[in-house]
């Protein structure tokens, strides 16, 4: 739950407390919310693990591992020592449906696409990544102006909306660009499955950087942008200054789940670039250089 001043957010079932000033997306601080932890609420277990020194990633280790290539910046680590952290563990998985080879074909296939022709020293890593998932409900109280035609002025207009968001994904972990957070968002939810370790084996998997308590904020402010936008298509009339409060908003469940991702990079006229493949779907997203839209329009005109 929030403190009373609404400025941080405290369990009560391990005490664990969090500052709210993390989060860059939060708008108000006079809310409570309420987690319902009781519904899956999982203690922490040691965990052995290590983070890259050069990008600061943080890897899940299995005991037989003996070094490790970090997916994110090709950093190469003779594990000599292993680091016990206490994590809370999994609950859901999308397994990988993919090998190397197919997700470096989609992905040369997809820049191609994007009218990048010039693709060298591709580099390719397989990495489970952990994501937060929230279930959220509420009903926000919201005010506006609407324009009287008929008298010229603007009056003022409240309402209610009742919403419910299910499986919102945070991502849990850093770094974390933009291209790779919207790869994140687009997976299927309804691809998980209960978490097994056997299902990680053989793979790199990331533990969270993010706590659950902080997620739990981006979350709610997602949550709360979500149903503005949700109040604005229903308002018909002219309409200025939308406010819509999040006090009514409540995290109902969350639960921490890995997502297989292939983290890719690659060189266009020798600067780096990146690139990332659904490890299920093979749907693709990165960075790219410029003028690739350009190029794309030249194709079209036949001026290749």
């Amino acid at each position: 739950v929030y403190t009373a001043d609404g400025a941080s957010l405290h369990c009560e079932h391990c005490d664990y407390s969090s500052n709210g000033a993390q989060s860059q997306m939060i708008e108000e601080q006079d809310f409570t919310v309420g987690i319902s932890t009781a519904a899956g609420h999982q203690h922490a277990v040691a965990m052995h693990a290590f983070q890259c020194d050069s990008c600061g990633a943080t890897y899940m280790l299995d005991p037989q591992t003996t070094s490790l290539t970090c997916a994110h910046c090709d950093s190469v680590f003779t594990i000599d020592q292993r680091d016990s952290v206490k994590l809370q563990p999994p609950e859901a998985i999308i397994p990988f449906a993919s090998n190397s080879e197919q997700a470096q074909a989609r992905a040369i296939q997809w820049l191609g696409e994007k009218g990048v022709k010039e693709i060298d020293d591709v580099h390719i890593h397989g990495v489970f990544l952990p994501v937060w998932t929230f279930d959220v409900s509420g009903s926000l109280e919201w005010r506006c102006q609407v324009y009287d035609s008929k008298r010229e002025t603007w009056l003022p207009r409240t309402g209610s909306k009742l919403v419910l968001f299910d499986d919102i994904l945070i991502p849990a972990s850093r770094p974390m660009t933009r291209e790779l957070a919207q790869l994140i968002v687009s997976f299927d939810k309804d691809d998980l499955v209960d978490y097994d370790a056997g299902l990680t084996a053989g793979w790199m998997a990331e533990t969270y950087q993010i706590t659950m308590s902080d997620a739990a904020l981006d979350a709610r402010a997602l949550s709360q942008r979500r149903a503005k936008q949700l109040i604005n298509n229903d308002i018909w009339d002219r309409h200025r200054d939308l406010y819509v409060s999040s006090t009514g908003l409540l995290i109902e469940r969350y639960k921490l789940v890995l997502l297989p991702v292939w983290l890719g990079r690659y060189t266009n006229a020798e600067k780096p670039y990146e690139f990332f493949v659904n490890g299920n779907t093979l749907d693709c997203n990165g960075t790219l250089p410029p003028g690739g839209l350009r190029r794309i329009v030249d194709w079209i005109l036949g001026d290749d």
